[in-house]
């Protein structure tokens, strides 16, 4: 490839592949990740999409809740008509309709995995799965090589270098360009508890115990406990709403004062759902308790304690909240 005429081997310190080098590499199989795979496709490009889990593994970790944006916002035109017109090795896809609510689960199923299906079958499209991508360079540059000196246009003529890990084996390889389409939460990387998003003291304890979660609650997987919910964002309002179907005891903790309502509604949201879902979290912090809910508002962790295998969470303001 051009590429491989403007850099030696032995400068990169690998062996040419121009398979590689003229392809463009996606981070991640999640929505956006497939769909800018599907574009590079269209556009004519070689494409592998490295996915650390299985393809859509973070919608199926909360399967069970239902999207607020229909299928119109959520599947570009052009993908739903490559869909529905099929092509070898990918038959015609029926789309669930785009004024279609879905779940998670259902999501993953009816557009994601088909989705999938079609870009391999193009031809043009490789899909590793339980592939890490470990880090990024820029050729065989360093950090500071290749930037601001005026003449220097070795990173513009580099190919990316990618360390990978695959199981127990660890690999590179080059990309033309990267996409990274990694997503931005995961539960590893989520902010935690305590004063600037760190963990308060005792958290990473009561984490390992399995004491605290960072997802959506399955359906039925907090029956008979008193559960805290720390947050004022749509993930928990809908555990909140959620666990209230269910009669489970939720203490909720909301940072802002009481003089904040915890949500910000859009005039005229062009989302109902989630104007609906904003509209019910500040009922329930206005109400302060209402039946099995307690809000308590201005709430910041100081720490957390492990008492006989419940959690024993202190406020900077001295309250005490206990939760199992």
């Amino acid at each position: 490839s051009s590429l491989e005429s403007r850099t030696s081997c032995h400068e990169r310190g690998i062996q040419p592949n121009a398979s590689m080098t003229d392809r463009v590499a996606v981070i991640g199989a999640g929505p956006i990740g497939l769909y800018a795979a599907f574009r590079l496709v269209q556009a004519g490009h070689r494409v592998v999409i490295w996915e650390k889990g299985s393809i859509g593994a973070n919608v199926e970790a909360w399967g069970h809740v239902t999207l607020f944006s229909a299928m119109a916002l959520n599947l570009p035109d052009d993908c739903r008509k490559a869909l529905e017109a099929g092509l070898e090795g990918a038959p015609p896809r029926c789309v669930p309709s785009k004024d279609a609510f879905l779940t998670g689960s259902e999501f993953r199923r009816d557009v994601l995995l088909p989705l999938a299906s079609y870009l391999q079958a193009t031809g043009r499209c490789t899909i590793e799965e339980h592939c890490s991508v470990v880090g990024l360079a820029r050729g065989h540059l360093l950090k500071k090589e290749g930037i601001g000196a005026v003449g220097d246009s070795r990173r513009e003529t580099l190919p990316f270098r990618a360390l990978l890990r695959r199981n127990d084996d660890e690999a590179w390889e080059e990309a033309l360009a990267v996409v990274d389409c990694s997503g931005t939460y995961a539960p590893e990387t989520a902010q935690r508890s305590g004063s600037g998003g760190l963990s308060a003291p005792g958290e990473t304890k009561a984490e390992a115990l399995g004491l605290v979660s960072r997802v959506i609650p399955s359906p039925g997987s907090f029956k008979g406990k008193r559960v805290a919910v720390l947050g004022g964002g749509f993930s928990a309002i809908t555990t909140i709403r959620k666990l209230a179907d269910e009669n489970v005891e939720v203490v909720w903790l909301v940072r802002k004062a009481e003089s904040e309502a915890p949500y910000q509604r859009v005039e005229e949201d062009p989302l109902p759902q989630r104007d609906a879902l904003a509209a019910y979290g500040n009922g329930l912090a206005s109400l302060g308790t209402s039946g099995s809910l307690k809000c308590i508002r201005g709430a910041r962790i100081q720490r957390i304690d492990v008492l006989n295998n419940s959690l024993k969470l202190t406020l900077t303001n001295a309250t005490v909240v206990e939760a199992d």
